[in-house]
């Protein structure tokens, strides 16, 4: 197996398969036909909810509601479980118990209470106020029980938790809305949210038990510690925020012009909560967090047809706290411009066409520092024409 290649600067997916994997297939390792990784996920929810409107346009403009919601999910989750018996690292080979199907099944409720109001300081400026507990799933991908893959060389095992507990919050809003005309809007937001449990990928180490024995590694005589890379429920913390908006109709140009129009938004989040690699013990802030980040879109609307032209940016941001190596991986900072337009052929007939990534930009992500490249990733520029008809 010295020939075998382990890179190649441009494959060919195809011819490849059909040399190792198939004419050469007596050679491969019986490891290189693992049984296949499946899973089947049964999310049910169930909720009730009871509102109350108030409003009162007497001595002081006021209108809003509260309420609570009551949710329960049940939850159903199945996977394909390739326990580990035995690792060879000189010959990277990975030794199986034979696969069995593992359920996990959970229920649970929340209780979401809120409480949202405005209040009219004059005829063309609102201010808003809300508070409420939320809860947001987790993604279904994390759910899984299943043995995702292995990584024999690093003695990694990748697997979902289906024992994830959502995220849950409570969080505030105050908003100042200024209406300068009937079809333009500036508008400044600040938000606190006071989140209860972060879920993000970790990598634990753990001892290898076969048989309810600890494996030891032959080279070293030491436990043999396998990696675990998984979906966990991490500390809560605190994340705020402000938000800056403005929607522009140039309606009082002439034609042409008056069809124009913009919208721009700016976000910064910052926040207390921090994510510590348990392997190296670095501390980080939250996977998937942005201090800034920007949104604008400038637009044609006429009768018949419409056009946007948008540009998407954000920071960099953390992306797994312990990733390959168990080191931190980071995506670069990263914006694409994308465009949309449509077209009514008559009144039931519509023909869009939209353009993703149109300068074709490159995601890249590396660990510890900018200088060791982790993934380069450039998905070009992406077309697609549709016609919808209503009848």
């Amino acid at each position: 197996m010295l020939d075998f290649p382990r890179a190649w600067i441009e494959p060919d997916l195809d011819v490849n398969y059909q040399h190792f994997f198939v004419d050469r297939r007596n050679e491969l390792p019986a490891t290189a036909y693992q049984p296949p990784t499946t899973s089947k996920l049964v999310e049910d929810s169930s909720a009730f909810y009871i509102q109350a409107n108030f409003d009162n346009d007497q001595w002081l403009p006021i209108r809003g509601n509260l309420g609570i919601r009551a949710v329960k999910t049940n939850l159903s989750s199945s996977g394909l479980v390739k326990s580990v018996i035995g690792i060879d690292q000189i010959d990277e080979t990975v030794v199986f118990a034979d696969a069995k199907t593992s359920t996990v099944e959970r229920s649970y409720w929340d209780v979401l209470p809120s409480f949202n109001i405005a209040i009219d300081v004059s005829e063309d400026t609102i201010a808003r106020f809300a508070v409420s507990k939320t809860m947001s799933r987790p993604r279904v991908e994390d759910l899984s029980p299943a043995t995702l893959d292995v990584n024999p060389s690093i003695l990694l095992i990748k697997e979902g938790n289906p024992q994830l507990d959502p995220f849950r919050a409570v969080q505030y809003d105050a908003n100042l809305e200024w209406y300068y005309n009937e079809t333009s809007v500036a508008s400044i937001g600040l938000f606190y949210k006071d989140v209860k449990s972060f879920i993000y990928t970790a990598v634990v180490q753990e001892p290898l038990i076969v048989d309810g024995t600890a494996v030891q590694d032959p080279l070293t005589g030491k436990t043999m510690n396998l990696q675990h890379d998984r979906p966990i429920n991490g500390a809560g913390g605190k994340v705020w925020g402000y938000e800056l908006n403005l929607q522009h109709s140039f309606e009082a140009l002439p034609q042409p012009f008056s069809n124009f129009g913009t919208a721009l938004n700016y976000t910064f989040v910052d926040t207390s909560a921090e994510f510590t690699n348990d392997i190296t013990g670095d501390v980080f802030g939250i996977p998937g967090l942005s201090e800034d980040n920007v949104n604008t879109t400038f637009y044609y609307e006429a009768e018949s047809w419409s056009a946007r032209i948008s540009y998407n940016y954000r920071s960099e941001f953390l992306s797994k706290v312990s990733g390959i190596g168990s080191n931190p991986i980071f995506t670069k900072a990263y914006g694409q411009f994308d465009l949309t337009t449509s077209y009514n052929i008559s009144e039931d007939i519509v023909m869009r066409l939209e353009a993703v990534n149109l300068t074709g930009e490159v995601s890249q992500k590396y660990a510890i520092s900018p200088e060791l490249l982790r993934d380069y990733a450039q998905t070009g520029r992406r077309y697609q024409l549709s016609i919808s008809a209503a009848f």
